[in-house]
């Protein structure tokens, strides 16, 4: 009852009051008293159950008092009769989206959920973002934002943005299923979210690519979705749900925000700057819940959402946050933080213990394949005093497995194409030697009793030379055989590998010395990229890298490489050797916002000898160009120089190590406490009654 009154008073505020209804409204009315006589007086046409469903909750947040809603009611009732100029001569209902104030916000109580159902939201490709400020104790499974065909007659396609509970902590999922797949794919969030803080998710879909991101950083991807998203016949099919699922009784109980809805697959980089800025055209929808966008939902479960006023408007925390520099990925490629890890490294760069496994594939009966568990721990000692100097304690674990079959296997990194164009080979990852693409393959050359390299391929009836280059009989197979069906198959794809053995790097970073082809010494899983916790992450190192080298010197220069990439760092030559000179990465001086985004590294090309002076040739805008590099970091570990003379990491180097451990690899890390906040100083947002808010940056955990 107490609900219908407030109700009753916002009802009774926005539509004209006959003389009939002056007259018989008194002090002692009723709710349903008042209900009755402004039925007949012909002003309602609704029953007080409509009424109840149109909730007004600011209007409910000032009427605290059960009591004292009766009295406060009549008094409105009396001043609104008694003052003309405050009358409405419009009799239509007014929605609550024109009571609304600017900076206002809808906030779901658990059971409410809206509907927009004039949408065109028939697309093959779009990006949706949206601001949540989720209140603890949720459901396991609380849906946010739905897109979904309520057609059961036509395809089922549908996507969903929400929150989940894992292991105590709250980590944000995208599901989607498109008209032209079979199956639901999902993604989330590795790391969980803070609960009642802002919190920015997005997610985009460009025709075969499902993006998520957390507080504008890239956290999950999936090419297991296909097509278009909806199709074009039903197209009154498709609707969005705000706050829940009705038909699974899931509900999502905190505050929703600047939803937005663009029918283009935005890029990382858009995205992470000011999303959706000069786009106006690509809208669906644009809703931050003020009375300047008419959007037209309506309830379809419980009542309406309230419309809550905060003091910072959600997309303000965008100017909150960090800025990511144009040649960065992440926060820690941000200047200013590098900066106060180098000025506080007492209190940002303290001792780090983390994790590592290296993986030891040994024959079926134990014995030795390439490495033992001597040279693993002998690699590990040496690791352990280089990363000590850095305040960065590496904690080793040997993880064994018995596999014959990998002994014998050469681990292929990357794409080989044995002839210009050729995508066959290319898509089954088969190295072959460019020798023998000028010749062709002729019905004499097949099964032979030779290994002709011309036939060796899947093509028409080659059948990689009809069995010929897998036969041990008649060649070196361990050289010639790619046919992926054959035993005796050379070569396997890292990822292939890397799903065998299934070593997730969620709580530790995985390396893996396998054979690798001729040339190639390792290759290590960025901090920004999607597979860093997953199976497909980790360093995949040259076994040799753990042996000593050919003169009996230590050689494990390329082994702390690796481990600089995987901990966030560049190559110091990025600047000049790795970017084209029209690039704006390119380094010219020393600097912190291109090239290696470290100032203490000078600029320099790549150099594979143990001096300073170094010629670099280029060709730019059509012209040969020569220049000489002096003073460069030629002593760098993430250099190309062997041997040992690479020796050193910079200060800068070493802030940025430090930094992604606390942003990206708290798990990796051993009795440690998560940073509360990202280091940088606090920022003003507000000034109210002498009192002074500030803000800063939380950590995620995860921020690509």
């Amino acid at each position: 009852m107490n609900l219908g009154l407030v109700n009753l008073y916002v009802v009774t505020m926005l539509i004209f009051i006959s003389p009939y209804t002056t007259k018989h409204v008194t002090r002692n009315s009723t709710t349903q008293d008042v209900l009755r006589i402004m039925e007949n007086a012909g002003k309602v046409r609704r029953n007080s159950n409509e009424v109840l469903q149109n909730e007004n909750a600011t209007v409910k947040s000032v009427l605290k008092k059960p009591q004292n809603i009766k009295s406060i009611l009549f008094k409105k009732l009396r001043a609104m009769l008694d003052l003309n100029k405050y009358r409405i001569r419009n009799k239509r209902r007014i929605s609550n989206r024109q009571l609304r104030a600017e900076n206002s916000v809808a906030y779901f109580y658990g059971h409410e959920i809206i509907r927009y159902s004039n949408l065109d939201l028939n697309f093959d490709r779009f990006t949706i973002s949206f601001w949540i400020y989720a209140e603890g104790g949720q459901q396991n499974n609380a849906p946010i934002v739905r897109i979904y065909n309520h057609c059961s007659f036509v395809e089922l396609s549908a996507l969903s943005f929400g929150i989940r509970t894992i292991e105590l902590e709250t980590i944000v999922y995208f599901t989607m299923t498109t008209s032209q797949s079979n199956s639901t794919s999902t993604i989330k969030s590795e790391s969980p979210i803070k609960i009642q803080t802002w919190v920015h998710i997005a997610g985009s879909y460009d025709g075969h690519k499902l993006v998520l991101y957390v507080n504008q950083a890239k956290v999950a991807a999936s090419y297991e979705q296909k097509g278009i998203f909806t199709s074009n016949v039903y197209p009154k099919c498709t609707t969005l749900d705000v706050g829940g699922d009705s038909e699974n009784h899931l509900h999502y109980r905190g505050a929703v925000d600047h939803i937005l809805i663009v029918n283009e697959a935005l890029n990382h980089r858009t995205i992470s700057r000011k999303p959706f800025v000069n786009l106006k055209k690509l809208f669906v929808l644009r809703e931050n819940f003020e009375s300047k966008y008419n959007n037209g939902y309506h309830t379809v479960h419980g009542h309406s959402p309230g419309l809550i006023k905060r003091e910072v408007k959600s997309e303000e925390q965008v100017e909150v946050k960090l800025e990511i520099p144009k040649c960065g990925h992440a926060i820690c490629d941000n200047s200013e933080v590098i900066q106060n890890y180098v000025t506080h490294p007492n209190t940002y760069m303290s001792l780090k213990k983390i994790r590592y496994r290296v993986v030891l594939i040994t024959q079926d009966d134990r014995r030795k394949c390439r490495l033992t568990t001597n040279d693993i721990q002998k690699r590990h000692k040496y690791l352990v005093s280089v990363f000590n100097r850095e305040n960065i304690h590496l904690h080793l674990d040997i993880v064994k497995f018995r596999n014959s079959n990998l002994c014998n296997k050469t681990v292929l990194i990357s794409c080989y194409r044995p002839c210009p164009d050729d995508t066959v080979h290319c898509q089954q990852s088969i190295p072959v030697d460019p020798v023998g693409c000028d010749r062709k393959c002729t019905p004499d050359k097949l099964n032979n009793g030779h290994c002709d390299i011309e036939c060796n391929n899947p093509d028409g009836n080659n059948d990689w030379d009809q069995g010929d280059c897998c036969n041990p009989k008649v060649t070196d197979v361990t050289s010639t055989c790619y046919d992926p069906k054959s035993p005796y198959r050379a070569f396997i794809e890292e990822r292939e590998l890397k799903k065998h053995l299934n070593l997730s790097n969620k709580e530790a970073l995985v390396i893996y010395p396998v054979s690798l082809p001729a040339n190639f010494l390792g290759k290590s899983t960025y901090p920004w990229t999607e597979d860093i916790y997953g199976v497909n992450g980790g360093i995949t190192m040259n076994y040799k890298s753990f042996l000593p080298s050919s003169d009996g010197k230590e050689n494990v220069n390329d082994i702390i490489h690796e481990l600089g990439h995987a901990l966030g760092l560049w190559h110091v030559h990025r600047g000049v050797s790795e970017v084209s000179c029209t690039n704006e990465c390119i380094e010219d001086s020393p600097s912190m916002i291109t090239g290696d985004l470290c100032s203490d590294t000078t600029p320099t090309p790549i150099n594979y000898k143990c001096e300073d002076r170094v010629l670099h040739h280029r060709q730019c805008n059509g012209k040969n160009e020569s220049m000489v590099y002096q003073n460069t970091p030629y002593k760098n570990y993430m250099g190309y120089v062997t041997g040992s003379c690479a020796s050193e990491f910079t200060k800068q180097q070493r802030a940025r190590m430090h930094c992604y451990l606390d942003s990206h690899y708290q798990r990796w890390q051993i009795n440690s406490v998560p940073p509360s906040t990202i280091p940088l100083k606090p920022s003003l947002v507000s000034y109210k009654n002498k009192a002074v808010c500030d803000d800063s940056l939380a950590s995620t955990g995860r921020l690509w």
